[in-house]
C-alpha cells in the first residue's frame, strides 16, 4: 500500500513538472517559427519576390511581435508601393522593441516613406471672400495688363513658399530607391588563372629562349573612381613560373609582380563590357629556386578584358583578360648575375587570363545601411 502511494505521488509530481515547463516550451515554439518565416522572407526579398517576402514577414510578426519583423514588413511594402501601410508598419517598430541602430534605420526610412504620401489638401482661406468682379489687390497682373514676356517662371522643383520647412513631403533622399541593375559597384575582388607564353624573357648569347611557356595566377582589387565615366583604379599582384627550355638551365624562372593600374569599362551589350587597362609594377625574378636572392625588374602591363556579368545585381563577373607584361633588364648588384640566366635584356610575357570577380556595391570598409533585420 505504501509503495502504491509513493508511485502515485511520484507520478503526480512529474505531471506537475511537465505542466510547469510547458509554457516555456510553447513560448519558444512560436519564436522559432517566426525566425524561420523571417529567414524565408529575406531569401525571397533577395530574389525580388516582394509580395511573398511581405507575407512571410507578416506571419513572423503574427507569431512573435518584434520590432525587427515590423521593419521588414515596412521595407517590403515600399517595393509593393503600399506606402501608407509601410508607414503604419514602421511606426510599430519602436513599441515592439528596437535597439538604437534599428531605430536610426527606421526613422530614416519613415522620413522617405512619408515623402511619398499624397500631400493633404490645403484648407480654404479664412476671412471674407472677394466679390466676383472685384480686382484682386495681390494680383501682379490685373485685368487689362499684359504679362512681362521676359519674366521667368518659378522652378517646379523648388519648395513652395508656404511650405513648412519641417514638412517631410518635400524631396528627401530615398533609401529604397530602385533601378534596373547596371553593374555599378564601389569595389571588387578577383583573380585570374593565366597560361603564359614567353616573349623573350631570358635569352642566351645566341638569342635563343632559356625558358618556355608556363602558368601564372593574378589577384587584384578594383576601386571605382569615377562611376559616371566608369573609370577605376586597380591594385594587383601576381606570380608565374616559366620552366627551363633545355637542360642548360636547371630551374624554372619564378616571377612575382606587385603594381597598380587604371582601367575603363566600355559597354558592348547588356551584360558585356570591354575593359582596357594599363599598369606599372615592380617585378621580382628568381631563377634559382634554391636561393633566396631575387632580381629586380620594372614592368608595364597592357590588358584588354571582356567581362560577362551574372547575378541579380550583376555582381558576379566572368572575364577573358589577355594581357602583355613587358619587363626591363634585371638589376643585379649581388652574387647572382642577371647575365648568367639571360635576364640582362628585357622581355615580355603574354597572359591568357581566365578570371572571376565579385563586385561590392557598398564603399570599401563598410556595409549597406538599409538591410533587412
Amino acid at each position: 500500500m505504501k509503495k502504491q502511494l509513493s508511485l502515485t505521488l511520484l507520478s503526480t509530481l512529474c505531471a506537475l513538472g511537465v505542466l510547469s515547463a510547458s509554457p516555456n516550451l510553447s513560448s519558444a515554439q512560436p519564436a522559432a517559427e517566426a525566425d524561420a518565416h523571417n529567414d524565408a522572407g529575406k531569401a525571397l526579398f533577395k530574389e525580388r519576390r516582394y509580395l511573398e517576402a511581405y507575407r512571410r514577414f507578416k506571419q513572423a510578426a503574427e507569431l512573435s511581435a518584434e520590432g525587427r519583423f515590423y521593419f521588414n514588413i515596412c521595407f517590403s511594402l515600399n517595393y509593393l508601393e503600399r506606402f501608407e501601410e509601410a508607414v503604419a508598419a514602421c511606426e510599430q517598430v519602436e513599441p515592439n522593441g528596437a535597439d538604437p541602430a534599428l531605430m536610426k534605420k527606421t526613422n530614416t526610412v519613415l522620413t522617405a516613406l512619408r515623402a511619398k504620401l499624397p500631400a493633404p489638401a490645403d484648407p480654404p482661406p479664412a476671412g471674407p471672400t472677394t466679390a466676383p468682379n472685384a480686382p484682386d489687390p495681390t494680383n501682379p497682373n490685373p485685368a487689362g495688363t499684359t504679362t512681362d514676356p521676359n519674366a521667368t517662371t518659378p522652378n517646379a522643383t523648388e519648395t513652395p513658399p508656404n511650405a513648412n520647412p519641417g514638412d517631410t513631403r518635400w524631396p528627401v533622399p530615398d533609401p529604397f530607391a530602385t533601378k534596373e541593375p547596371t553593374g555599378d559597384y564601389a569595389w571588387s575582388l578577383g583573380l585570374t588563372l593565366n597560361p603564359l607564353a614567353n616573349l623573350g624573357v631570358g635569352t642566351d648569347s645566341d638569342g635563343d629562349a632559356v625558358y618556355s611557356a608556363g602558368v601564372g595566377l593574378n589577384v587584384f582589387a578594383n576601386f571605382m573612381y569615377g562611376a559616371e565615366q566608369q573609370i577605376g583604379i586597380q591594385v594587383y599582384g601576381g606570380a608565374g613560373s616559366l620552366p627551363p627550355a633545355d637542360d642548360a638551365v636547371p630551374d624554372p624562372l619564378t616571377i612575382y609582380d606587385l603594381g597598380g593600374a587604371i582601367y575603363k569599362h566600355y559597354p558592348l551589350a547588356k551584360n558585356i563590357d570591354f575593359s582596357p587597362l594599363v599598369g606599372l609594377h615592380a617585378g621580382f625574378m628568381q631563377p634559382d629556386s634554391s636561393s633566396k636572392e631575387v632580381l629586380l625588374v620594372v614592368g608595364l602591363k597592357l590588358q584588354a578584358s571582356v567581362d560577362y556579368y551574372l547575378g541579380a545585381g550583376r555582381e558576379h563577373v566572368l572575364s577573358f583578360a589577355p594581357a602583355i607584361k613587358a619587363y626591363s633588364p634585371a638589376f643585379s648588384e649581388s652574387e647572382m648575375d642577371a647575365k648568367d640566366d639571360g635576364l640582362d635584356t628585357g622581355g615580355a610575357i603574354l597572359e591568357f587570363g581566365f578570371g572571376y570577380t565579385y563586385r561590392f556595391t557598398s564603399p570599401f570598409g563598410s556595409g549597406p545601411l538599409f538591410t533587412l533585420e
